[in-house]
């Protein structure tokens, strides 16, 4: 008998779903990673990685809900800080 085991932590999936950005498949990878984050929702990097997903999406009210709860997870996220100067710079220059 072979036994089959599947690893969907939450790098794992984290992973696939940055591969999906790359493709521009941005629905489908902000869809799993939603649901990554139910899984793991005191995941800072999860929610970073939401709110990346959301500013490629135009989305920048849902990108910044994210990026403050990656924050508010862990302040230390350096890719959180950096996406929120990005978004209050657009929100500057918009």
């Amino acid at each position: 008998m072979v036994l089959i085991s599947y690893d969907f932590t939450e790098w794992t999936l984290t992973f696939f779903i940055e591969d999906l950005a790359k493709t521009d498949n941005l629905d489908a990878a902000y869809a799993l990673q939603s649901k990554n984050s139910s899984h793991f929702p005191d995941s800072s990097y999860i929610q970073m990685t939401l709110g990346f997903l959301a500013i490629r999406m135009s989305n920048p009210d849902t990108a910044r809900e994210h990026v403050n709860r990656a924050l508010q997870l862990d302040e230390s996220n350096g890719g959180a800080k950096r996406l929120l100067q990005k978004l209050e710079a657009q929100e500057t220059d918009g």
